[in-house]
Order: C-alpha cells, then structure tokens, then sequence
C-alpha cells in the first residue's frame, strides 16, 4: 500500500466512495501526483471507485463506515458507533504507517476519522466543501483546519475559506468535450439522477418520453442502480431512449445533450458549470439541510437552470419545463447566461487547491 522508503511528500484524500466526493477528490490526488506528491486515497468502499484507482494504478484504501441516522433507531445508532470506533482505530493505525504531511478531507463521514487524528498529530488539514451549506464534519473540523476551500459561495463569513470551485474530472475539460452540441431540429435530453438514480425523476420522465407528447426529442436516460432492469422494461416499445444502469463517461453524454434533467448534487452543479449546460434540476427533497435546493438556487437565479420542486405535480412540472425550452430559444439563452455567473471555473479547481497546499506542506 505505501513506499516506505520514498523521499516524496506525502497526502491523505479522504474521498468517499460516492461520484459526489470521491470525484473532486480524485481530480485533486491526480494533479499532487503530477506535482511529485505522494496521494493515498480513503474511500467508502464502493466498486466504481475502486475499479477508477485500480485500472490507474493509484494507491488507495478502502474504510468501512456508515453515516449518522438522521431519525433515532437504536440499532442503526449502534452499527454506526461500533462502525465509528473501528474507523477512528483504522485512522489511527494508518496515519501512523504512512506519516502523510497533510490529509485533505472531502467531506462526509469518512473525513473524521482521519481530521481527528491529524489534528492531534497536528498535520496539516485541508477541507473541501462542495456544497453551498457547510456539512456536519466540516463544521466540526473546521477551526482545526489550514483552509476551508468552497465549491459554492456560503451565507457565513470566515476567514479561513476560499471559493475555489469543486474540480471535475479532466475528461470534462478536454476541448472534444467542451464543444456544443451540433446545431439540430432534434434536441437530445440527458437524464440522470446519480449512481443509485432518483425514483422521482425517474418515474416522471418514463411518463412523459412514453406519451411522445415532445416530439424531435431523444432521451439518454441513466437510471442508477436501483430500479434499472423495471424502468428499461418500461421502455421497451420506444426508439426514442438509451437507457444505461450507470456510465463512467457522463461526460460525453453530458456534452452531447442539448438539456440535462437531474438532481442538484454538488458534483452534477459543477459539471453543468464546466459544459455550460442548461438543465432542469430537481433538487433532492430529504437531502441535509436541504443543501441540493440551495446548490440549484445559485444557478437558477442567474437563468442557466430552471429549479423544479419535487413534489405530486413533478411530472406535469418537468413536462412544462420541457416544452417551454425544447422548441424556444431559451436554451441558447440559458448556455450563454453562464457568462455572468461569477464562479471559479471547475476545470481549474483541482490545479487552485493544489498549489495551494504544496505551498504549505
């Protein structure tokens, strides 16, 4: 797992396993790496994850860990302490094998582990917080760390934040991937939700692409793993769809859509950013804080999204969305409004947070 006898400085990322923190996490750990950096990635164990850091090459290990019950259930509290005290040993025991001079922490519960024991060995911290309200571990850790760097500007006013974006995989950046969709009377609509998926989109828009009510339209819809094999069934009859269960190359479906339907992640805000997509976003209604509807709000208030509320007039909602932008000029007019969003640029992020912390380790 590690080279003991290598003179590089070393780097924990604690990156998760889900696409929302282990991806920025990831850009990051590749550009230390291009520095001379030495990078171990922690990660929630998860195959998409460890499939990426594996066909690379790149060092990793996985952690077992499962996140604080939101409602009390007696059992869930006690498989999440007893997960805790094993992760905080795990921590401990790996710390001290691979003396890193710094840990990065994406955020999530796999962080804390490793910020608790960096700030008693007192290495050097660094917080990442994608989203647009401060998560649990980042609170917690915040005072003990060097840098709080933002993803999205935050209500509070601290002096050791910076808004510096939450970096994309460099395949977004590539100039293939950055160019717009070829113009067409046909207009292809990308659908997603995440690696799990999201039943609320899911559901509405097998209604609205099975009634055919848009017509010139094609849809890519990625369904995420759960309900896949019963929402392709649903689309049998229609040649109008690709259905996928998951794709590591958003990117390129991303890039060829002309509009994106999607939950309002962090991750899938920044991407949007990065292609200048237009996109209805249809925020996760039970997330923390309800972070995913103040995600979508920053870019919705400046005309590149259209924010749709999830609740039992989804469909008819989504469906609305649709027919205004597909045969209007509004998309046009959404991708140019990311001229005026004064945010970092995502495709520079990773290099920001990285020279940041080689100039302090």
């Amino acid at each position: 797992m590690t080279n003991k006898s290598s003179n590089k400085k070393k780097i924990i990322i604690a990156s998760g396993g889900t696409g929302g923190h282990f991806y920025p996490g990831y850009a990051i750990g590749k550009e230390l790496i291009s520095k001379g950096y030495e990078v171990l990635f922690v990660i929630k164990k998860s195959k998409s994850a460890e499939d990426k850091l594996e066909k690379e090459g790149l060092n990793y290990t996985d952690i077992s860990l499962v996140g604080l019950p939101r409602e009390f259930d007696l059992r869930r509290y006690i498989k999440f302490i007893i997960k805790l005290v094993q992760s905080i040993k795990m921590a401990k025991n790996l710390i001290d094998d691979y003396k890193p001079n710094a840990v990065l922490a994406m955020g999530g519960y796999v962080s804390f582990p490793f910020v608790f024991w960096a700030k008693i060995k007192k290495i050097n911290i660094y917080l990442h917080e994608a989203n647009s309200k401060i998560g649990l571990v980042n609170k917690l850790a915040l005072k003990h760390c060097k840098i709080l760097f933002l993803g999205l500007p935050i209500v509070e006013k601290l002096d050791n934040a910076e808004l510096v974006g939450t970096p994309v995989r460099k395949e977004f950046c590539d100039e293939e991937t950055q160019k717009p969709p070829k113009k067409s009377t046909n207009k292809t609509v990308l659908i997603f939700g995440g690696s799990q998926g999201a039943s609320g989109i899911n559901n509405a828009m097998i209604h609205i692409v099975r009634e055919q009510k848009l017509k010139n339209t094609r849809f890519i819809h990625v369904t995420g793993q759960l309900g896949y094999k019963e929402i392709k069934k649903e689309y049998t009859n229609s040649k109008r769809v690709k259905v996928l269960e998951y794709t590591e190359d958003i990117h390129t479906y991303m890039a060829k859509a002309d509009l994106v339907v999607s939950r309002a992640g962090a991750s899938t805000v920044s991407e949007l950013i990065a292609l200048r997509k237009p996109a209805i976003l249809v925020p996760y209604p039970f997330a923390t804080n309800n972070h995913q509807y103040e995600n979508a709000k920053i870019i919705a208030s400046f005309g590149c999204a259209r924010l749709v509320s999830q609740n039992d007039d989804l469909e008819k909602n989504i469906y609305d969305e649709l027919k205004d932008l597909i045969y209007k000029e509004n998309l046009l007019k959404m991708g140019q409004n990311y001229d005026n969003l004064l945010l970092p640029k995502p495709c520079k992020s990773a290099t920001k947070i990285a020279n940041h912390i080689a100039k302090e380790i």
